[in-house]
C-alpha cells in the first residue's frame, strides 16, 4: 500500500478516534481497552463509509384476469386500455390478438396490480401481488380466474417510460374464511410476483474522496472478486451481492463494514489474535464473529480449535463463522445443537445449517 493511502486511512482513524472521544461516558470508560485493541488492528470500511439502508419498493400495474365465467367486463381507462394494447402486442408478436373484442368479453376483466418487493432481492425472487378490479367496473366477482402476465412498475411512474422491476401471472387467490362476505373483486396471486433485477448494496463514504473510494473497491475486489465492486463517484461504491451471499443477504451487509481496508501478514496475526479472544471471553460476541467471518478463509484454523469448546455460545458460532466460510468443519457443532431439543442456541444452529450447508447436509437435521 502506498504511503499517500497510509496517511489517507491514518487521517480517517483519527478522525474516528476524535469523534469518539468527545462521547465517551463514564459507563463507556469499561470498554475503553477493547476499543484501543480494535483501533490497534487498523481502519475499517465502517469507519470510512455507511451501508445505505435497504428499503422495500411499492410496484403496481395493471393487468387482464381471464377465465372468468361471465362474471367480467369490458370497463378500462382509455389510458390504461391503450397501454395494455402496446403491452400484449409485445408479448404475442407473432399472433394476431383481436384486443377489442377479447375487452369486450364478459370472461375477462381489467384490474389493477400492487405489491411490496421485499429489501435486497434475487433476481427472479417471487412475491405476492394484490389484484383488485379498477374502481367503476362493471364486473362482478374475479374469483377462479387466472391474470395473464402484467409488468410491475415502481409506484407513481405508470405512464413514463420506466423500466418495469418485476412480472406477475398465475391464478388469482381468494380468501374464502370471510364466507358470505368474502370480498370477491380482489384478490391475490400467491407468490405470482417475479423480479427483474438483483439487489445492489450501496455505500456512502462519510467523506467523499475517490482515492480513498478506490482503496475500498480494490479490497472488496480482492476479497469476493474483480466484478464486486465499483466506484461510481468519489462518495459513493456499488457492491454487488457474491453468489455464496445470495441467501445470506443480511450476513453480507453486516460483514461489509467489519472488513478491515488494510492488510499485511503482521496485521492478520493481531486481528486474529485479537478477534478470537473476543468471540471467546467478551459479553458481546457478535462483533467479533462477524469480523472473523469478514476476514475470509484466513481465521479457519483458529477457528477449528473452537468448534469443541465447552460454551455452547463459542461452539455456536464458531461453527456458524466456518460454515458460512465453506468449511464442512462447522457442521458437526452445528448439527449437535440443533439436535439438542434442550439447547438455547438450537433455533440458531437450525438456521445457520438451512442457510449455510450444502442440501444433503442439511436434510441431516430435518
Amino acid at each position: 500500500m502506498r504511503a499517500l493511502d497510509r496517511k489517507l486511512l491514518c487521517l480517517a482513524g483519527l478522525l474516528l478516534l476524535a469523534a469518539c472521544g468527545c462521547h465517551e461516558s463514564e459507563a463507556g470508560k469499561a470498554d475503553a481497552a477493547s476499543r484501543k485493541a480494535r483501533r490497534e488492528m487498523g481502519v475499517t470500511i465502517g469507519a470510512l463509509a455507511e451501508v445505505v439502508e435497504a428499503k422495500p419498493i411499492v410496484v403496481e400495474g395493471y393487468g387482464l384476469v381471464g377465465g372468468l365465467p361471465g362474471t367480467g367486463s369490458a370497463y378500462c381507462p382509455p389510458e390504461v386500455r391503450e397501454y395494455l394494447r402496446r403491452y400484449i402486442a409485445t408479448q404475442l408478436p407473432n399472433e394476431r390478438i383481436r384486443f377489442d373484442a377479447l375487452l369486450q368479453s364478459k370472461n375477462t376483466a381489467v384490474v389493477s396490480l400492487q405489491a411490496t418487493i421485499p429489501p435486497r432481492p434475487s433476481l427472479g425472487e417471487h412475491f405476492d401481488v394484490h389484484v383488485a378490479l379498477l374502481p367503476g367496473s362493471e364486473a362482478t366477482s374475479i374469483q377462479g380466474g387466472w391474470l395473464y402476465k402484467a409488468e410491475l412498475l415502481a409506484a407513481g411512474t405508470f405512464g413514463l417510460d420506466m423500466r418495469p422491476l418485476a412480472t406477475v401471472d398465475g391464478q388469482v387467490f381468494i380468501d374464502p374464511v370471510g364466507g358470505a362476505d368474502t370480498d370477491v373483486r380482489s384478490g391475490h396471486v400467491l407468490g405470482g410476483g417475479r423480479t427483474l433485477y438483483e439487489h445492489v448494496m450501496m455505500l456512502r463514504l462519510r467523506r467523499p474522496n475517490f482515492r480513498v473510494a478506490s482503496l475500498i473497491r480494490n479490497r472488496l475486489s480482492e476479497r469476493y472478486g474483480p466484478s464486486i465492486a465499483q466506484a461510481l463517484s468519489p462518495g459513493d461504491i456499488e457492491v454487488r451481492i457474491p453468489a455464496e451471499y445470495r441467501r445470506r443477504k443480511a450476513r453480507f451487509t453486516a460483514l461489509i463494514p467489519a472488513m478491515y481496508v488494510e492488510v499485511s501478514d503482521d496485521l492478520v496475526r493481531t486481528r486474529m489474535d485479537g478477534l478470537i479472544e473476543e468471540l471467546t471471553t467478551s459479553g458481546d460476541k457478535e462483533a467479533g464473529e462477524i469480523a472473523l467471518e469478514a476476514m475470509g478463509r484466513e481465521s479457519l484454523t483458529r477457528l477449528a480449535d473452537l468448534v469443541a469448546a465447552s460454551d455452547p455460545e463459542i461452539r455456536l458460532r464458531a461453527g456458524r463463522v466456518m460454515l458460512g466460510l465453506g468449511d464442512i468443519r462447522g457442521l458437526a457443532p452445528l448439527r449437535d445443537l440443533a439436535l439438542d431439543p434442550r439447547a438455547p442456541q438450537r433455533l440458531e444452529a437450525i438456521e445457520a445449517i438451512m442457510l449455510s450447508a450444502k442440501r444433503v447436509d442439511a436434510v441431516t437435521v430435518a
